[in-house]
């Protein structure tokens, strides 16, 4: 699980370095995403991982349809106040903040 969580991470580097042709997408040199065996940790970490390259590459909208997809709150939750716990929420609430403010509607003047 350590192995596949490494080269996890060491794709979202190559994507964000430009050398894999989908930003977003964790198939490149170092692994193939549709290739992964999906454990409880693989999952988080899985998560963990599209979170920060949706959040750096601007796809807000999909961090809300992975999350609940991919159901990684449930496993986060029993890790506590891991470090990947810590980096997911930030990692999320960075996604929402970025959806309220995009989607944020113009404030209204009303006379009476």
């Amino acid at each position: 699980e350590q192995a596949a969580a490494l080269k996890m991470f060491w794709q979202l580097c190559l994507n964000l370095m430009g050398l894999s042709n989908n930003t977003v997408e964790l198939s490149g040199k170092a692994m193939d995403e549709k290739e992964l065996v999906f454990t409880g940790a693989v999952n988080m970490y899985f998560v963990l991982v599209k979170n920060i390259a949706f959040n750096l590459f601007g796809q807000y909208e999909s961090v809300a349809s992975l999350v609940i997809k991919k159901e990684a709150q449930q496993h986060l939750v029993v890790k506590g106040g891991s470090y990947t716990a810590l980096m997911y929420t930030f990692h999320r609430s960075l996604s929402l903040y970025a959806m309220a403010q995009k989607n944020r509607k113009k404030k209204k003047k009303y006379t009476t």
